[in-house]
């Protein structure tokens, strides 16, 4: 999953540029970010004395990772599309109104 996620993400243009175009950090930090959601949860779980299952350990790891690699490939590729020269004025005048109030 790890290299599914690195390598897919991006475009191939040439050797030098592999992990710029490949988005490959992107990639490994978010399944990285899945999998210590998944042990997080079960330490949390654990200190409030919730006893885990069969199911807590063997299916929810898989669902979380799938459902947050989804999540990174829908992120990258709304990113990719928008408008950077539309949203930076606006990010600007959100953050003018929230600092003045």
């Amino acid at each position: 999953m790890f290299l599914y996620a690195s390598i897919a993400l991006g475009k191939f243009v040439s050797a030098s540029r592999f992990f710029i175009d490949s988005k490959f950090s992107l990639g490994i930090a978010g399944v990285f970010i899945c999998i210590m959601s998944v042990l997080v949860s079960v330490g949390i779980f654990s200190a409030f004395g919730i006893k885990t299952s069969l199911i807590i350990a063997e299916v929810i790891p898989f669902l979380v990772l799938a459902v947050g690699v989804d999540n990174i490939f829908i992120l990258v590729h709304c990113f990719e599309r928008y408008d950077r020269y539309f949203f930076f004025p606006f990010l600007l005048f959100f953050l003018k109104f929230l600092i003045s109030n």
